[in-house]
């Protein structure tokens, strides 16, 4: 009957007698019987039992067995040579089969041989409905224990490659692992770096390699990473025959304090059975590594001692090379202070130990480096024969973000006779460079005191005539007049300025300042410069900060020169936006950007980079260009007082449309002071009313412009030319005559600083208490410097305004 069914489809096709369908039968009988492996028929009964209706003698053969035993076995059963553990899965498999009707099926299990051993076979089943009550199953049989074998070789060679990546780790590993790349899984992760990678980033691989990304400091880098290491990627590298892929970033590990380089190394395989692409990680620190290609590729060519590659944060050293036989030459590697102080009690002539173990401390070396790059220290030790040898250390920078650095010593002694022959050349040309410094110094001091002399009197005597005049015609001319001189006094500002900022004397006197006191000057001083030109003004605080400790003067001189500047090249019925926003903040910091944008000329792309350096103006361009005032200084001052304060300054603008001016300062908070200063001084208060004061100036201008200022505030005055005179009129005064004293500092016979010293040192009561404020045209940090020391309360820059004046005064009276 199985063969009937075998051969039916084709008989009956077949026209012709029965000699023909025998002959036809025979072929097929023929054909069946040779083909590959072996057939069986299975007809499967309504109770569900399987028996054989047909065996080829291929089937038997490749069971090792003779027909009649294949027989014996299969007769009553077609699942009896079946392997004890595969019986149920079969049975369930096959039941599953004949219930989904499908026509093919494909599985694989074991069957026993004639001589009780089980080999492998995948059987290729056909279901064949012969009627509505009967089916039968034709199974073509194929031995795959040889395959099964490779198969599992492979098997076990995979999975020995899965526990050797885990059980292979070094000191530098940091991440090892494996995924599913075509199932997008992460399968396995082993983390070193304490990120806690799985239960941050999950085990779907592509969200898993997205947040491993976030490590890597640069942005193009990070996206590379992306591009090559997601799961698309990764499978069409594999499909071009890529089975490895490896890159080396710069990372920065949550928590840590520096950075390192990482080399990301993915394998790729075919996983068995399933034919899936396996990826297998492994991320590894490489900074030793790279650090010292790194020195050894730029030392290469230098022929000195020793070339060390050192680590300024972890105080640790690796000797990458060293000249044979080279004296005091450190060991292999080491804690580079503990080597420092060895060679500095050991070997370090006396004179220049200090020196070397200041310049050599690891914070000293990294420090330097960020702020001038590289530099070379020198040094003698000695030789161990009576003698010395000098030595120059050159340390250079191979990567700050890691702390590493490179120390290269080389052997000077050769050198040293020649350097000598020029040192007295040298100091000559120092001693000169110091006298034309202070030369410069001098003269700028000179000029600023013999300028300001005058200009006090311009300035106080307009002020005067203002407050005592009270023509109309007049009175605009006078405001002319001031207007000029507070310029003409801009001017020598930016120019000693720039003066102490070149010699490194621009010194930040911060204090409490108020938020509320800024918004005075704002108003006070910018206001009436937008409303000359009918400018819309906008002033928007959001930063929250009422009070911080700053050098009110510095500050509201940033400020004031970013706005007037915005005035100046922004048009009639222009718009300006002053705003303040807070960046950040901790207990004691708070991180403020300034900005202010003008819809003006706006500035050249050419000329934004020269924009603040000194004396550069843009000339041709934008309104107000044909009126352009001042040296060209304020920006190169904005941006000097910017970084003194620990910030920086951008600008953004563009030709027609305007500029912007952004300042992103640190400001140190502070509590609101107890009485904060809210305005211009009044003396029609009363406070002021009566008190003596002692007047001591010599040049006749300023004393009658001073004089008048303070009976203007109701004061007595007494004037006294000299400091000599000042004195012997203290001493000769009852205690309690004066109440303050104002004392210019240059004058003839005896200065201000001597008088003040002698005034303390006098033996009565009110000696040391009487309030003396410098009044002087000397200008200079280092004047109100020696004011202070020389027992003064105050120095007050002339020319006075009469508010400040008004204000030092009741400060201490």
């Amino acid at each position: 009957m199985g063969f009937n069914l075998f051969q039916r489809g084709a008989g009956e096709g077949v026209k012709g007698d029965g000699e023909e369908k025998a002959r036809l039968e025979s072929y097929f009988r023929t054909l069946v019987e040779n083909l590959p492996g072996g057939v069986a028929v299975v007809s499967c009964g309504k109770d569900g039992a399987l028996k054989p209706e047909f065996i080829t003698g291929g089937f038997a053969a490749m069971s090792a067995m003779t027909m009649e035993q294949a027989w014996e076995l299969y007769e009553r059963d077609a699942l009896a040579g079946v392997h004890p553990d595969d019986r149920e899965r079969v049975s369930r498999e096959l039941s599953d089969y004949l219930d989904e009707g499908r026509e093919r099926f494909e599985f694989t299990f074991r069957i026993v041989k004639g001589n009780g051993e089980y080999f492998w076979v995948r059987p290729t089943m056909s279901l064949i409905r012969y009627d509505e009550d009967s089916f039968y199953l034709y199974a073509v049989y194929h031995d795959i224990t040889e395959e099964r074998q490779k198969q599992e070789e492979l098997r076990e060679k995979f999975y020995a490659l899965i526990r050797q990546h885990y059980q292979t780790p070094t000191e530098n590993t940091l991440v090892l692992g494996h995924c599913n790349i075509s199932k997008r899984t992460i399968l396995k992760i082993v983390d070193y770096t304490g990120m806690e990678l799985s239960q941050t980033y999950g085990n779907q691989r592509d969200e898993f390699f997205f947040g491993l990304s976030e490590v890597i400091v640069d942005d193009d880098e990070r996206r590379e990473f992306r591009d090559i290491y997601l799961s698309v990627a990764a499978e069409e590298a594999f499909e071009r025959g890529v089975r490895q892929i490896t890159r080396e970033y710069f990372i920065m590990i949550p928590g840590e304090k520096k950075g390192r380089y990482a080399r990301f190394d993915m394998n790729m395989v075919e996983t068995p059975d399933s034919g899936d692409v396996t990826g297998i990680m492994t991320v590894t620190d490489v900074t030793d590594k790279i650090i010292e290609d790194r020195i050894l590729h730029s030392a290469s060519v230098l022929n000195g001692d020793f070339v060390l590659n050192l680590d300024v944060i972890e105080d640790r050293y690796t000797v990458l090379s060293k000249r044979e036989g080279v004296y005091c030459a450190p060991p292999d590697c080491g804690c580079h202070t503990r080597w420092m102080d060895y060679m500095a009690r050991n070997n370090v002539i006396p004179e220049d130990r200090e020196m070397y173990l200041r310049e050599l401390e690891p914070g000293r070396i990294a420090q330097r480096l960020k702020n001038e790059g590289s530099y070379n220290i020198v040094f003698s030790i000695f030789d161990g024969n009576g003698g010395t040898l000098a030595k120059s250390l050159a340390i250079s920078p191979v990567d700050l973000r890691v702390g590493r650095v490179c120390l290269l010593r080389t052997d000077i002694t050769g050198l040293l006779a020649a350097e000598r022959k020029s040192k007295n050349a040298l100091e000559r040309a120092l001693k000169e460079a110091k006298e034309a410094n202070r030369a410069k110094s001098d003269f700028l001091s000179r000029m600023s005191h013999d300028i300001r002399t005058p200009l006090n009197g311009v300035i106080g005597m307009t002020e005067i005539l203002l407050k005592e005049n009270k023509d109309p015609d007049l009175q605009a001319d006078l405001e002319t007049v001031a207007s000029c001189g507070k310029f003409l006094m801009s001017l020598i500002n930016d120019i000693l300025d720039i003066s102490r900022i070149e010699s490194g004397k621009m010194e930040l006197h911060p204090a409490p300042y108020t938020l509320g006191a800024f918004i005075n000057m704002i108003d006070a001083i910018i206001c009436p410069l937008m409303r000359e030109k009918n400018i819309t003004f906008d002033c928007e605080m959001k930063c929250g900060l009422q009070c911080a400790m700053l050098d009110e003067v510095r500050f509201n001189q940033i400020f004031y020169n970013l706005l007037s500047n915005a005035a100046k090249f922004t048009p009639e019925n222009g718009h300006i936006v002053f705003s303040a926003v807070r960046l950040s903040s901790d207990d004691k910091v708070e991180m403020v950007r300034f900005s202010v944008k003008d819809n003006g000329a706006g500035m050249e792309r050419d000329f934004i980079d020269k924009a603040f350096e000194p004396f550069e103006q843009m000339r041709g361009h934008g309104y107000g260009a044909e009126n352009r005032q001042g040296v060209g200084l304020g920006l190169t001052i904005v941006r000097e007082l910017v970084a003194l304060m620990g910030g920086k300054i951008t600008v953004y603008s563009k030709p027609g449309e305007g500029s912007e001016f952004i300042v992103d300062l640190p400001i140190e908070k502070c509590p609101f002071p107890e009485k904060a200063a809210t305005g211009r001084e009044n003396p029609s208060d009363g406070i002021l009313e009566g008190k003596s004061v002692l007047l001591v100036e010599d040049n006749n201008i300023n004393r009658l412009v001073a004089e008048r200022i303070l009976k203007a505030g109701r004061m007595r005055v007494i004037c006294a030319p000299n400091g000599k005179i000042a004195l012997e009129t203290f001493e000769n005064s009852p205690p309690g005559t004066f109440d303050v004293i104002l004392m210019d500092v240059r004058m003839p016979v005896m200065d201000g600083l001597e008088a003040t010293r002698r005034i303390r040192a006098l033996k009565r009561p009110d000696a040391k208490t009487i309030p003396v404020l410098a009044m002087s045209a000397n200008a200079y940090s280092e004047d109100r410097r020696m004011s202070l020391e020389a027992g003064m309360n105050e120095h007050l820059s002339k020319p006075v305004e009469t508010e400040k004046l008004y204000g030092a005064i009741r400060k201490y009276v």
